[in-house]
């Protein structure tokens, strides 16, 4: 008798941390979904608007200015929106995909077989 209570006792310890890791899992979301941005610049590089959501943020960026055209010209006025909203906006319409891993952004180039299927992908694993 003593060891059934013994087990149901481990049983329900595991239960309890099992509950609370995966509570703690869905509650705190990433640092991507969390951030929101204001900007409004006009006639700036796409290097300085990366700049300014570098201090704005915690994000870095990472890339090969040969490979990335970051001395683009663009304006960005945005209220109040998530990253991948701004990401998108400056690269419309550009041979550029991004990768999001923690606090760090990997810009480059994007293959143009799958370059939808990115953006779909990164869509529905970040939002």
């Amino acid at each position: 008798m003593e060891k059934f209570l013994k087990i149901i006792r481990i049983m329900r310890l595991t239960c309890i941390l099992l509950f609370l890791s995966a509570s703690m899992m869905f509650a705190s979301g990433s640092y991507a979904q969390n951030t929101f941005i204001s900007l409004h610049m006009s006639g700036k590089t796409v290097a300085e608007v990366l700049e300014t959501i570098e201090k704005k943020t915690d994000f870095h960026f990472f890339y090969n200015g040969k490979l990335v055209n970051t001395n683009r010209l663009v304006s960005v006025d945005v209220k109040d929106k998530d990253v991948f909203v701004v990401l998108d906006l400056l690269f419309k319409g550009q041979n550029v995909a991004y990768k999001v891993v923690d606090k760090d952004v990997i810009l480059t180039i994007a293959d143009v077989n799958d370059s939808n299927q990115n953006k779909i992908a990164m869509r529905i694993n970040y939002h």
